[in-house]
This record gives structure tokens, C-alpha cells and sequence, in this order.
């Protein structure tokens, strides 16, 4: 009739979720060729990891903007005396040091090794890329190592209690993470 059916992203990302998602995408082009199906599937993984990577940029962006205007609150004073010195103070290093923890932020559930004949292969979970993506944020080392913990555990067939510090990410993002993986 002249027209073409057109994926949606939503169902992109959704079948990189799915145990069957190469099947489910010959489904709905069964003239779609390995080479082409692979080239989608990167693409979408890259726009996934792209727009992250937008959102954790602008996060820096602001960041640079608050510790700019604390250390123009610090010198704004001529006789070097500011009201609350020691808060802007403490501020300044407090956002310096989130800023530059931001900057050497890494994908922790991206995992590399050398296949011989093949070289490097990079493996990662989805379920961890699409969480990032929708809740633009960047999963920290300690918040992936302790949900691998939890499902190493969960194979095993034992049980696991374990304490965090308060705002480790235990509500927003452990919880969530392992009821996705565990469903």
C-alpha cells in the first residue's frame, strides 16, 4: 500500500531486554540480515549509552556552575572575611570533590576481556544500561558489585543481609535493580 511499518525505540530497547529479541525483530522483518540486526542492536546500545553520558554531562555542567559561585562568594570580599567562611569553605571542597568523583565516573557493569582470535570483547547486563538510561544516572562500583553479591547468593540458593550508609542507593536504586533482575 505504499507504507512502511516503523520500529519504535521503546520496542528497540525492549528487545534488547528479551531473551528472544532477535526472533521477535525477524518477526517483524523476516528479511532483516544478521549484519543489519546486530548494526540496530549497537545502535540502540549506543544511543542508550549516549543520552546517559548527555545527562551525566549536564550534570557536571551544574556542578562547575555551583563551585564557580562559591568561589565568587569566597573572593567577592575585599578584606577576605566572608559571613559563614568556613561553610563556604567546607562547600567549596565538598563540591570540588563531588565534581571531580563525577569526571572519573565509569560504566561498572560493562566488563572487558581479550577473546583470543577475536580480541576485545566488552559484556554487560541491558538491565543495567536501561535502568541508567531511565532514571539518568550513572551506577556506582559499590552499588553493582553488592547486587551481583545479592544474585551470585540468589544462585547459590543462600540468603543475604547487607548494611549500606545512608544515600548508597539502597532504596532508589538496589532495591529497584535486583527486583528487575530477580523478576
Amino acid at each position: 500500500s505504499g507504507t512502511e511499518p516503523m520500529t519504535m525505540f521503546e520496542l528497540l530497547v525492549s528487545l534488547l531486554l528479551s531473551k528472544e529479541g532477535d526472533k521477535h525483530m525477524r518477526l517483524l522483518n523476516p528479511f532483516i540480515t544478521d549484519v543489519q540486526l546486530h548494526t540496530i542492536q549497537q545502535l540502540t546500545v549506543c544511543t542508550l549509552m549516549h543520552a546517559n553520558r548527555l545527562g551525566q554531562t549536564a550534570r557536571r555542567v551544574q556542578l562547575s556552575r555551583e563551585l564557580v559561585d562559591l568561589l565568587k562568594k569566597l573572593r567577592a570580599s575585599p578584606d577576605g572575611v566572608v559571613a559563614n567562611g568556613d561553610l563556604v569553605k567546607a562547600a567549596i571542597i565538598s563540591k570540588a570533590s563531588t565534581l571531580v568523583q563525577n569526571f572519573d565516573t565509569s560504566r561498572w557493569f560493562v566488563s572487558r576481556k581479550e577473546q583470543e582470535g577475536v580480541g576485545t570483547v566488552f559484556s554487560y547486563d541491558p538491565r543495567f544500561l536501561l535502568f541508567e538510561f531511565t532514571y539518568n544516572m550513572i551506577l556506582r562500583k559499590a552499588q553493582v558489585k553488592l547486587i551481583n553479591d545479592f544474585m551470585e547468593d540468589v544462585q547459590k540458593g543462600t540468603s543475604r543481609c547487607q548494611q549500606m550508609i545512608m544515600g548508597g542507593g539502597k532504596t532508589t536504586v538496589v532495591g529497584p535493580i535486583l527486583a528487575l533482575l530477580l523478576g
